[in-house]
């Protein structure tokens, strides 16, 4: 249904003097953290609320330019961030959706977006190995597995993954808009 997909809020309007509801398309906002999200992303996310480490982080993302959010109906619904500084490539650090605004396609999204904020032409990120949800989604988006890295997370290898030439690919669709339009 439209409602899961999230493509739509529900609006009120008044007509004919008369209370009805009314469905309006609305499209998420994607743009970069200001000083003013810093409460809301730390409320947003769990992890956040139990640590300090997580939340001077989120801070100093926020401070240097490298979080961006995505916003529903004037909500903020999940952020990421991206650094610039792995090995001379990009680095999706963070992605993190609301619980309760997950499965509706925010987190592909943030992704995509964040693609297109690359540096570097390969870009690359990672994920938790029992995060599974995580994982399908960068490889229906065409990551690759580049490698495991272990005791980061006790029990939990994080399992790298690059997507290639993202700056290439960028640039094929933006000819391919420009021949249409």
């Amino acid at each position: 249904s439209d409602r899961r997909r999230g493509d739509f809020c529900s609006l009120l309007a008044f007509g004919a003097g008369a209370f009805r509801a009314r469905r309006v398309m609305v499209e998420p906002v994607l743009r970069q953290a200001a000083a003013n999200d810093i409460s809301t992303l730390n409320d947003l996310d769990q992890i956040a609320r139990g640590s300090s480490d997580r939340r001077d982080f989120i801070r100093n993302a926020v401070k240097d330019g490298r979080a961006w959010v995505i916003e529903f109906c004037g909500a903020v619904v999940g952020y990421g961030v991206l650094s610039h500084g792995f090995f001379g490539r990009s680095f999706i650090d963070l992605i993190h959706i609301a619980e309760t605004a997950r499965s509706f396609g925010y987190g592909p999204l943030l992704v995509a977006f964040l693609e297109c904020q690359s540096h570097s032409n390969d870009l690359f990120t990672s994920t938790n190995e029992s995060n599974s949800h995580m994982q399908h989604i960068l490889e229906k988006l065409g990551y690759e597995r580049s490698g495991v890295i272990y005791n980061l997370d006790p029990g939990d290898p994080e399992i790298v993954y690059v997507k290639r030439s993202v700056h290439v690919r960028k640039e094929i669709t933006a000819l391919d808009g420009a021949k249409t339009g």
